[in-house]
C-alpha cells in the first residue's frame, strides 16, 4: 500500500479521535446539567431523558472507539 493510499485513513482515524472528544465533551456537559438538578427532580421524564441522553452518547463513543480499533488493526495488517 503506497503512503497515498494510507492518508485517508489516517484522516479518517483523526476525525474519529476528534469526534470522540467531541462525544466527551457532551457526556460531561450532560452530567454537569443532570448534578444542578435539585433533589425533588430526580426522578422526573425530564432527569430521564438526560440519562437516556448521556447512555446514547456512551453507546455512540463506544462505536467509534470499536471501529477506531477495527481501522487500526485492518491497516497494520497491510
Amino acid at each position: 500500500m503506497t503512503i497515498s493510499q494510507r492518508k485517508p485513513i489516517r484522516e479518517t482515524l483523526g476525525i474519529l479521535q476528534i469526534q470522540q472528544k467531541i462525544i466527551d465533551t457532551m457526556i460531561d456537559e450532560e452530567r454537569k446539567y443532570m448534578d444542578g438538578f435539585p433533589k425533588s427532580k430526580v426522578n422526573t421524564g425530564e432527569y430521564m431523558e438526560v440519562e437516556d441522553a448521556i447512555a446514547g452518547l456512551e453507546f455512540a463513543k463506544d462505536a467509534l472507539n470499536d471501529y477506531l480499533i477495527y481501522l487500526e488493526n485492518t491497516t497494520k495488517r497491510r
